[in-house]
Parts: C-alpha cells; sequence; structure tokens
C-alpha cells in the first residue's frame, strides 16, 4: 500500500500543477476584458479538489510509510538536526499546506466576490501565491527521478 500511495503522490503534482498553471494564465489573459467565464471555475474547482486529495496522500505517505517510522523513532531532536529530514518531514508537509490554504482561500473568495473582476482578481493572487509556495518546497531532485 505504502509504495501505492507514493506513486500517486509522486505522479498527481503534474496534474495540479498543469492546472494551476493554468488557471494562473486564464486569469492573465482575461485579465484586460474583465470577462470570467464558467470554465476557469471548473479548472479551479478540480485544481483545488486535487491538490486537497493531495494532501490527504501526503498525509498518509508521511505517517505511515516505513520512512517516517524510522525516522520519528529517533525523535524529533534529530529530524531537527538532519537537513534531509527535516525537510523531508517538516518543511515540505507545512508549505504545501499553506499552499492548499491559500488556493482554498482564493477560490472561496473568489466564489463569493461579486463581479468577473474581483473573481479574477483573487484567483489570480491567490492561486499564483499557492503555486509559487508549492514549487518553492517540491523535492525536484527525488520527484523527477522516481
Amino acid at each position: 500500500m505504502s509504495t501505492g500511495l507514493l506513486h500517486l503522490h509522486s505522479f498527481l503534482p503534474y496534474i495540479i500543477l498543469t492546472l494551476l498553471l493554468l488557471v494562473v494564465i486564464l486569469c492573465i489573459k482575461t485579465i484586460s476584458s474583465g470577462k470570467l467565464s464558467a470554465f476557469h471555475f471548473k479548472i479551479a474547482r478540480i485544481a483545488m479538489i486535487l491538490a486537497h486529495i493531495q494532501l490527504l496522500v501526503g498525509f498518509m505517505v508521511l505517517f505511515m510509510g516505513d520512512a517516517a517510522k524510522s525516522a520519528f523513532s529517533q525523535g524529533m531532536g534529530e529530524i531537527m538536526k538532519n537537513a534531509e529530514l527535516r525537510n523531508t518531514f517538516i518543511e515540505h508537509p507545512m508549505m504545501m499546506l499553506i499552499g492548499i490554504a491559500l488556493i482554498t482561500i482564493g477560490f472561496s473568495r473568489a466564489k463569493r466576490a461579486e463581479t468577473d473582476k474581483a473573481k479574477n482578481k483573487n484567483l489570480l493572487i491567490f492561486f499564483g501565491l499557492g503555486l509559487v509556495v508549492i514549487l518553492s518546497k517540491i523535492p525536484f531532485e527525488q520527484w523527477l527521478n522516481s
């Protein structure tokens, strides 16, 4: 089960990052016109849902994996001293949580906004920030070699 979850956790980011980038590009393209289509919201909703699924799968990998059991058995002091363990078990999950929270806030604010311009602005700002935060802590050296 652990291997399957790890493969899913490595595969889903390709889809999520593509959708997040698509939302940001669509929002940039519609800044001048201010028109927001239902397609924008569908793509944004799918990206948000997949990001939440990715977060749940990531937490399952984090807490149920064999590497986590051996790392947490050493204690938090040892995890914090080791840069690789700290990145894997502290920094990466926290930054992903922050990025997904930004995406969720942006979608919620856009859904409640009155005008298309405000909806577009919320999606662009929060999805863009979420994308940057997520990209900042993806372990590319592990991800691309798996």
